[in-house]
């Protein structure tokens, strides 16, 4: 574990005691630790972390992922702590010369601890993104090339793409699980499986957010794909999730916690919201399709250019496929 004492999450959140006995939120460390934390960088990097005589970057790594898993786990412990379980079941802890909370001082504790939380994890992560260069073990992760593998790897180009989503990785951990799909489905039906799987696998290779390693007419594809993978993946993933409409955007609900304030949109809301991300979508898939037909070649994306995707500029219709020699005419 990166945090083995109570002194560490001191370092990091005030009204902690001195006296908590660290075995206590043992738990609640562990499982922001190894489910939470260790689900976005690995267990390979934590492991990394956790070896003698760091560089300096992993120290600043070390700084920002104990920070991370320190809020998460005081956020997580909160509730429990209110609690006890004994044989006769659940009963309310309250101490000795202690004064029982109104419930709405345990929704502000709440929601602030959720937020700074969110906060630390969403630092870590843009530190992880904007050092990579000075992380070797980082980069080796199984996490880091894993993300490296997606059209849209990061939150913050998921908000280039859609600003109108407010990219916490909270709601972008659940928007990953909606894209492979979503990137097989409609990505490929624009580009081609060939020119798809091409792309990606440079990206892999390349793994950096300024698209190091790409033609400048790669880099623009990737960001037209990026333009109309964000609003597609959204639009078919707000039937299944909860969310609030903020001043910076669109925010998962946190409705485990249990807070008043916590609501989600009404259906009307989102059928609206749905509307615009279908029409921004049907936008980007055009501005998409103009781009390819524009530039393919023989030489640039050779696979469209001979597909029957490509439309040549000027013309009225897809060119047909060539069939001659085969058995079965392919339209």
């Amino acid at each position: 574990m990166l945090i083995t004492n109570t002194a560490q999450i001191k370092e990091f959140a005030g009204g902690i005691q001195t006296t908590l006995n660290f075995e206590i939120i043992r738990p609640h460390v562990d499982r922001a630790e190894t489910i939470v934390v260790g689900t976005m960088v690995g267990r390979d990097f934590l492991l990394a972390l956790a070896q003698d005589n760091l560089t300096v970057p992993m120290s600043e790594a070390l700084h920002h992922t104990r920070r991370a898993i320190a809020l998460t786990a005081l956020h997580e412990s909160m509730v429990s702590a209110m609690y006890q379980y004994g044989n006769s079941g659940i009963s309310r802890f309250l101490p000795k010369d202690s004064e029982k909370l109104s419930m709405w001082e345990v929704d502000i504790i709440l929601a602030d601890a959720a937020k700074k939380a969110d906060e630390a994890i969403e630092q870590l992560m843009a530190f992880l993104d904007a050092s990579a260069y000075k992380l070797p073990a980082w980069r080796a992760t199984t996490a880091y090339q894993e993300r490296w593998r997606n059209l849209i790897p990061s939150t913050e180009l998921f908000a280039r793409a859609l600003p109108e989503a407010c990219m916490t990785y909270r709601l972008f951990a659940v928007l990953k699980m909606y894209m492979p799909s979503t990137e097989k489905k409609h990505i490929e039906g624009v580009l081609g499986r060939a020119l798809l799987v091409d792309l990606k696998e440079k990206l892999a290779g390349a793994g950096a957010s300024d698209a190091d390693g790409l033609t400048r007419e790669e880099g623009e594809l990737w960001q037209l794909c990026r333009e109309m993978l964000a609003p597609l993946t959204l639009w078919i993933a707000l039937p299944f999730i909860q969310v609030r409409f903020f001043p910076d955007g669109v925010r998962m609900i946190q409705a485990f916690k249990g807070l008043k304030d916590e609501k989600a949109v009404d259906n009307d809301q989102v059928e609206k919201l749905r509307a615009e991300l279908y029409t921004r979508a049907v936008e980007a898939k055009g501005a998409l399709k103009r781009f390819l037909n524009q530039t393919a070649s023989e030489f640039i994306f050779p696979d469209y250019f001979h597909s029957s995707l490509y439309v040549a500029p000027g013309s009225n219709g897809w060119r047909l496929p060539d069939n001659e020699g085969k058995k079965h005419f392919r339209l």
